[in-house]
């Protein structure tokens, strides 16, 4: 544990989520939305997966798969997609090893520079549907943990948090006396949560893209912050009740630009914190290349003699001490002006719960 009054930041990354509630990482998000989801395989007379049942049930899915055809032609020229929608085995597993440029946020890219308006929500719904469907019925361990070791009792102000996660599994916890302040002003609280959020000392919670039980509303830019919106067609049946009527959507930011004024006041209140950090644990996120945002987030922010500490996983102990090697050599490529060695963790989530 760190000492009394250390500012502490933890940033959140699909990995600790996907330890923890078995959230969908970037490159299964969407795509593998049928596999996680499903229930289990029914074979007809031929020894072949009957999909009848799944046509009404998985009918978002199939459209982004027609959609993704249309806007990624050498794919249907490949007849990759083709495989994947017609051989219900396929359907459980990514269609090819998937290249960054057919991750689902550069899809949204895409499809939104192309005015594909349509595309756009049918995405966006996907993404929820399947963050929320795989997570449901799922211990969630690891964030519980994470509350009762390293959140319960801590004095206001010594440890805040940052994620990078549209998911809701790390919330308020009445029973260990724990809430959170996600920094941003919500038009609407549902009354299930206004007895919960911010109450008990609030820890910072800033979710630099936005979180699924957020709603804004297309016309208004109204924001709500809903209890627990688990069903896949929530925000299908929500609409605005201040009288426009408009439908309600989750609140994630994709490649766009809609909402920078609601946004930037989540990151230019991370870079505060960041810069007032005494110690950082990374947990579940790599600081991929393509994220150049978070990247210069936190190479413009941190200071020089700032902790720095990656909890990852390597599934092979074999290959652990060439991985920590080589997460070291980049960390210290990538933030140049850190004076202390970055600390590499390699065993997962769990184990670094474990072991506090």
């Amino acid at each position: 544990m760190t000492k009394k009054n250390m500012k502490e930041v933890f940033i959140l990354g699909a990995g600790a989520s996907k330890a923890s509630g078995c959230t969908p990482l970037g490159n299964e998000l969407v795509w593998d939305y049928y596999a996680d989801c499903t229930k289990l395989k029914t074979y007809n007379r031929n020894g072949k997966p009957d999909l009848s049942k799944d046509d009404e049930e998985f009918r978002h899915y199939k459209q982004f798969l027609n959609l993704v055809e249309i806007h990624y032609p050498e794919l249907r020229e490949k007849g990759i997609l083709k495989k994947y929608i017609e051989r219900g085995d396929r359907l459980y597993h990514a269609p090819f090893s998937l290249q960054k440029e057919y991750y689902v946020d550069e899809i949204l890219r895409v499809i939104i520079l192309r005015n594909d308006f349509e595309g756009t929500e049918l995405i966006r719904n996907l993404i929820y549907e399947h963050i929320v469907r795989s997570g449901i019925k799922k211990s969630n361990n690891e964030y519980n943990i994470f509350e009762q070791k390293i959140l319960q009792n801590r004095i206001l102000g010594e440890v805040s948090i940052i994620s990078l996660n549209f998911d809701f599994l790390l919330r308020e916890d009445f029973r260990e006396a724990i809430s959170f302040d996600y920094v941003i002003q919500f038009d609407y609280i549902d009354k299930n949560r206004q007895d919960q959020y911010k109450k008990n000392n609030p820890i910072p919670l800033i979710k630099l893209n936005g979180s699924l039980d957020w709603g804004i509303c297309k016309i208004c830019d109204r924001l709500s912050l809903f209890f627990a919106p688990r069903g896949k067609d929530f925000y299908l049946n929500k609409t605005c009740d201040i009288g426009c009527g408009r439908q309600i959507q989750p609140f994630i930011i994709i490649p766009h630009e809609k909402y920078r004024e609601k946004i930037d006041e989540l990151w230019n209140k991370a870079k505060m914190i960041i810069s007032q950090a005494k110690k950082i644990t990374v947990i579940g996120y790599s600081f991929p290349e393509y994220d150049t945002k978070v990247i210069s987030l936190f190479r413009e922010s941190m200071r020089a003699d700032v902790e720095f500490d990656v909890v990852d996983y390597c599934q092979s102990n074999k290959n652990k001490e060439d991985e920590i090697h080589t997460f070291r050599k980049r960390y210290r490529e990538m933030f140049q002006k850190l004076k202390k060695e970055v600390k590499i963790n390699l065993d997962g989530f769990r184990e670094y719960l474990h072991n506090l």
